[in-house]
């Protein structure tokens, strides 16, 4: 007996209505699977025994630790679920090793690069429909496990179509030079970045942005912390209060989790009119939380799972 490890093209869904038992390896990520109820679960198991000394099941679902899946297969065949989100760790090659030790008949899928369990192509903002930015670089595909640039590009590239055509741009951290080109960005602020369109090496601070129209991918949050190797006395909320302060029109999205300072900055001065935040589910499907009270379910991974979005000037969707 062994386990089989399928490749991201094949069908999962095929397998879990054809064996026997379906086992989620891996507890993050177990409230969100249960909420999604495309597929009934068996089993969860996790590789921490004591997390699955503390906790005996899951929403009335049993949970052991992976050695005991063997005990639970006296007959049939499994497929089992590995959803843990870092999609070339250490972790998870230790799972698979694992997995692949174990007699036991299984069908092994990894839920975050398996095709069948996205295909989300866009999301709403503001009752608009956009469509998800696709890249190779940093972003990925809508048929596989994404980050959260495509959200972000598929925003700023709106909002670049909204602001008038005569307008100069600057963006202040260089992320759009890796993905699209835009005239309009005349200016590209950042200390480190060695893209060649990086035009002013500086800090934000010794920037004037009066009167300009700012672009800011997913930077601010990474201002004071020692990122990068710029050392920086002041903070990101110092960074964002200059742009909300400076700038005439503004377009800035903060990936929330990451720092926790301005995290709390941004709770205790949230406001509706400016600010919106977009959470994402497992299958890369983006929702608009109307409060602030489940932010923190969407905590920060290697990827944001919680966005602010901060608009000054004008409304991104009109």
């Amino acid at each position: 007996m062994s386990a089989v490890f399928h490749g991201r093209n094949v069908n999962a869904f095929d397998y879990i209505t054809n064996n026997n038992f379906t086992i989620i390896c891996g507890i993050k990520n177990a409230g969100e699977l249960l909420r999604d109820n495309r597929f009934k679960i068996d089993l969860f198991c996790d590789w921490n025994k004591d997390i699955c000394c503390s906790y005996n099941n899951i929403c009335g679902i049993e949970l052991v630790y992976i050695d005991e899946i063997k005990d639970k297969l006296s007959t049939g065949r499994a497929t089992i679920i590995v959803c843990t989100r870092m999609p070339f760790s250490e972790e998870k090659n230790k799972v698979y090793d694992h997995i692949s030790k174990m007699d036991i008949e299984a069908d092994v899928f990894d839920y975050f690069s398996t095709r069948c369990f996205f295909g989300i192509r866009n999301f709403v903002f503001k009752r608009k429909v956009l469509e998800l930015f696709e890249h190779p670089y940093n972003c990925f595909y809508t048929d596989e496990r994404m980050t959260e640039r495509g959200v972000e590009l598929a925003l700023a590239i709106e909002w670049l179509k909204q602001t008038d055509k005569n307008a100069e741009i600057i963006e202040v951290g260089a992320v759009t030079p890796y993905y699209i080109t835009d005239e309009r960005i005349k200016e590209i602020v950042d200390p480190s970045d060695k893209h060649p369109r990086v035009s002013c090496k500086k800090s934000i601070f010794d920037v004037d942005l009066n009167g300009k129209n700012v672009l800011s991918i997913s930077t601010i949050e990474h201002v004071g912390t020692g990122q990068y190797g710029v050392e920086e006395k002041r903070s990101a909320i110092d960074a964002l209060n200059k742009i909300l302060r400076e700038a005439d029109t503004c377009l800035i999205t903060i990936p929330y989790g990451f720092n926790p300072k301005l995290d709390n900055w941004l709770i205790s001065n949230f406001d509706f009119e400016k600010m919106t935040v977009l959470v994402r589910n497992l299958d890369n499907s983006w929702k608009e939380l109307e409060s602030l009270d489940s932010i923190d379910d969407y905590q920060y991974d290697i990827w944001a799972n919680a966005l602010v979005i901060i608009e000054k000037g004008k409304k991104l969707i009109l």
